[in-house]
């Protein structure tokens, strides 16, 4: 099984250092959306490549990333973080491995109690290892790449990225998606995504409002089955 973790940050390389250990199972590809420039910069070892963006929204710099580096025919699953999602390289590694063990199609890490969260569903459960839901956020997704070869057009849809985790959802409503409780990450920092101001003039909640509308997402989060 090959594993990358796409990594969008900045210029100062914010969140690189919770990927920086030997003995990973993963490669790592940052894109850099505060460059000046549009550039690839291949390298050598785990982290492939640096993927500079002149600015750009992290959904819609990873759908070109993916896409310029053919990256799903080279890997089997492809995890998507923010930068501000702290985990432990041992967890992360897990989460590779449960993900593949369960046959998750989109799975994401729970949350720590500590976390800035927006779902109460994504916060760990100490007595599941996986529990099987109808809902994985936008924060951190991890894909198995047939299913993110469905998803992949839905990545330019919008700025925000608000209303895509329901969109995922309800096209992968057959398939399976979790929440793994094993592995528990951080959020650091608190979510800002509600302040903006988009290039479209619109903000988050009209993205996602207008999202709803077009493909009747109205999705309640719900846990299906826990696994222990």
């Amino acid at each position: 099984m090959k594993n990358c973790v796409i990594l969008t940050t900045t210029s100062k390389r914010e969140g690189v250092e919770y990927y920086s250990y030997e003995n990973k199972n993963f490669d790592l590809f940052i894109i850099d959306y505060t460059s000046e420039k549009d550039a690839i910069t291949f390298l050598e070892g785990n982290v492939k490549a640096i993927f500079d963006c002149n600015g750009g929204f992290k959904y819609k710099n990873i759908k070109k990333c993916i896409e310029t580096l053919d990256i799903l025919v080279k890997y089997d699953y492809i995890w998507l973080p923010d930068w501000d999602v702290n985990i432990p390289i041992e967890s992360l590694n897990e989460l590779f491995t449960l993900a593949e063990q369960y046959n998750l199609d989109l799975c994401q890490p729970s949350l720590s109690s500590d976390s800035h969260m927006s779902w109460s569903i994504t916060e760990h459960n100490p007595d599941s290892v996986v529990r099987l839901t109808n809902f994985v956020e936008v924060m951190c997704p991890l894909f198995k790449s047939s299913f993110l070869k469905e998803v992949l057009w839905t990545f330019d849809l919008n700025y925000s990225s608000w209303g895509l985790d329901f969109l995922w959802c309800s096209i992968g409503k057959e398939k399976n998606i979790g929440i793994i409780d094993s592995v528990i990450v951080k959020h650091e920092r608190p979510i800002s995504s509600h302040e903006w101001i988009l290039p479209n003039g619109k903000n988050s909640h009209q993205e996602l409002e207008e999202l709803q509308k077009k493909y009747n997402l109205f999705l309640n989060p719900t846990v299906l089955k826990s696994m222990n």
